[in-house]
């Protein structure tokens, strides 16, 4: 059978060809620039996915808690992209606290309104430019030296206790990090956002209307649950990015679509 019937959330049929990707149903469908990913018989699908089997499709935005977790890794992973491009490699940035619809920023110096509204529009810019979160996948050794080489211990540390042989890494704007999790298709769902400058060096970015504008108290106390959402889950973003961190000839097998 070439064809798959798929049943959308409002109950809705609709045949498809087997083997479809999932941005080719998306590109269908009214407002499709805001769905992040997807779910189809329980597994989570991404835009070059394909879908080879009939069954329920969910389609996840930025007001879904997974479409939601996507875009917040994105969107951290854009701002620090940017904020290295208009700060340097000596600025320092440090993720100290995940916040509901957004995060807290640490920077070893604090900045100029002039530099917020800098970075804010090189983020704009790198949306408009719709730059993909390309997935490659490398082997363990090759990585660990990698990042040995261009001094890179945090991410040392982390891929220490990952036991497999391969390990997937994501590329955005010419730079590889290892990032836990899923990333968006590209930066062009990442248009809901705004950076305020709280007191001394701190930076809330936000992704919905409501800007978050508490004391700068309110976010600068260590607890041990920032200290392990540093230490662990945004491990791979501290210390910033290096621009002249560029992957040559390390990768091995890219995955392909992605």
């Amino acid at each position: 059978m070439n064809n798959i019937i798929i049943t959308f959330s409002n109950g809705t049929k609709k045949e498809y060809r087997k083997g479809i990707k999932l941005k080719e149903i998306i590109n269908e469908l009214p407002n499709e620039k805001e769905i992040i990913c997807a779910n189809i018989n329980n597994t989570i699908v991404n835009y070059e996915d394909q879908i080879n089997k009939s069954g329920n499709l969910t389609l996840y935005t930025i007001n879904d808690p997974y479409g939601s977790r996507i875009y917040e890794r994105g969107l951290t992973y854009l701002f620090l992209s940017s904020a290295t491009d208009i700060l340097g490699k000596d600025v320092t940035i440090k993720i100290r606290h995940s916040i509901d619809k957004g995060i807290f920023f640490e920077t070893s110096r604090g900045l100029t309104d002039e530099e917020i509204k800098n970075i804010k529009d090189k983020m704009q810019e790198k949306v408009k430019k719709e730059i993909p979160f390309i997935k490659v996948e490398t082997t363990m050794e090759e990585a660990l030296t990698y990042f040995k080489n261009i001094k890179r211990e945090d991410k040392v540390k982390t891929l220490f206790y990952n036991k497999n042989n391969y390990v997937t890494l994501y590329k955005f704007d010419g730079v590889y990090n290892y990032v836990i999790g899923s990333m968006p298709h590209d930066s062009s769902i990442l248009k809901y956002y705004d950076l305020t400058k709280l007191e001394d060096k701190g930076i809330v970015e936000t992704y919905d209307d409501e800007i978050y504008r508490k004391p700068y108290d309110d976010f600068s106390e260590e607890t041990e649950y920032s200290k392990l959402i540093e230490n662990y889950h945004y491990l791979q973003f501290n210390n910033m990015f290096d621009n002249s961190n560029k992957l040559t000839s390390l990768f091995t097998v890219p995955i392909e679509g992605k």
